[in-house]
């Protein structure tokens, strides 16, 4: 059972790890930075104005970021601290 779960984690490493350097690449804002992945996830510090932008350019860019036979939904949250974070709806 570790064998196949080693090749799935891996591979979401890598998806993850593709998806910072893709999001790096065309944020273009001094302001916003990424603070912290845990596993699957990106925690950026941003200033409120750029928060739509920014959310805009993460979902695209983080389901698209590979070809796959399957969706690869992307959840947004964003708050002033950890436990307050709500959902983002991105259009």
């Amino acid at each position: 059972m570790q064998a196949v779960n080693t090749v799935i984690q891996g591979t979401a490493a890598d998806v993850v790890k593709m998806a910072m350097i893709k999001v790096d690449e065309k944020i273009h804002d001094a302001t916003t930075r990424l603070l912290l992945q845990i596993h699957d996830e990106l925690i950026y510090e941003v200033e409120e104005k750029n928060i739509e932008e920014l959310a805009k350019i993460l979902k695209s860019t983080m389901e698209n970021v590979i070809e796959l036979d399957v969706p690869l939904p992307v959840n947004l949250k964003m708050g002033k601290r950890w436990g307050s974070m709500k959902g983002l709806a991105v259009k």
